[in-house]
């Protein structure tokens, strides 16, 4: 899967750091079609607060590049972005 090719270039980068503080930029890999799953004990994400979620977005996102995997083109339109990149 595509997704999981990115996840591994990015971990297997010189540049990848698993530590927060040390990091200059994050690769949130995000798979909208997971997020809008009707799975039976799964919580429908809200995506008006779902980039407030991850834990280094800040105020606005700033040092973010957003990798956003979905069904239809376009559907990355939904996500409020604040000053990431898509």
């Amino acid at each position: 899967e595509d997704m999981l090719r990115v996840a591994k270039a990015l971990q297997s980068s010189n540049y990848h750091t698993d530590d927060p503080s040390e990091a200059c930029i994050f690769f949130p890999l995000v798979d909208l079609h997971a997020l809008l799953s009707n799975t039976p004990g799964k919580e429908i994400v809200d995506l008006e607060s779902f980039p407030e979620l991850l834990p280094h977005w800040g105020e606005r996102g700033a040092n973010h590049v957003l990798f956003v995997w979905a069904d239809e083109p376009d559907a990355d339109s939904v996500l409020p972005m604040g000053w990431a990149l898509t």
